[in-house]
């Protein structure tokens, strides 16, 4: 067993510490694929203002990153007329999860 005065997490199971920097570098690339995540969200909604068809490259590279994460949050939102409150809705659960590994890292 470590000292005390070492950072580390305790691990239950094996009465041993967990070094904690493979952790942060999870939690960092967790993090930072969230934040892509939400700025893509962020992007696809004016640019489906103006391309409709979604034939521009860009615009579907958009809709192929961001659809699997709206999709399901689509299917269980009520519509709205002809707004679509999928993308805030989903960026809302992306911030939450990232104050959650926020709070988790500390």
């Amino acid at each position: 067993m470590r000292l005390a005065t070492q950072p580390g997490v305790y691990n239950v199971r094996s009465r041993t510490e967990v070094p904690r920097l493979p952790l942060l570098f999870i939690f960092n690339i967790l993090s930072t694929l969230l934040t892509i995540m939400m700025w893509a969200i962020i992007a696809r909604a004016p640019i489906s203002w103006f391309d409709r068809g979604m034939r521009n490259p860009i615009s579907q590279l958009l809709v192929q990153i961001t659809e699997p994460f709206i999709a399901p949050i689509r299917r269980v939102l009520p519509t709205a007329g002809m707004i679509d409150f999928s993308p805030m809705v989903a960026i809302l659960l992306i911030y939450v999860l990232q104050m959650m590994l926020t709070t988790a890292v500390r």
